[in-house]
């Protein structure tokens, strides 16, 4: 969403500049402030979703959950019972 704002931002922008330059119906100080605005605005947005994702990923890493679970064991000799009898005895 920042991103999109910064870029929409600097299409205004563009055109701020051209009703600055190319015609008299302008206001003093009306483009300045429209860019800058403009685009300060998109930067705070990119920053935020920047900050968003570094908390998002702090939360995640917090829950302490594996990456994967396994279903099934394939392969292998024996059953899954002994893995768990194996567990109870370790007392995890």
């Amino acid at each position: 969403m920042g991103f999109t704002t910064a870029g929409l931002a600097l299409i205004d922008i563009v055109y701020a500049f051209f009703i600055r330059l190319l015609t008299d119906s302008w206001v003093q100080g009306w483009a300045m402030l429209f860019i800058a605005m403009l685009f300060l605005g998109g930067v705070q947005l990119v920053f935020l979703g920047i900050l968003g994702e570094y908390i998002g990923r702090i939360f995640g890493e917090v829950k302490q959950r594996p990456l994967y679970l396994v279903q099934k064991r394939l392969g292998f000799e024996g059953d899954s019972a002994g893995l768990t009898r194996t567990r109870e005895k370790h007392g995890v």
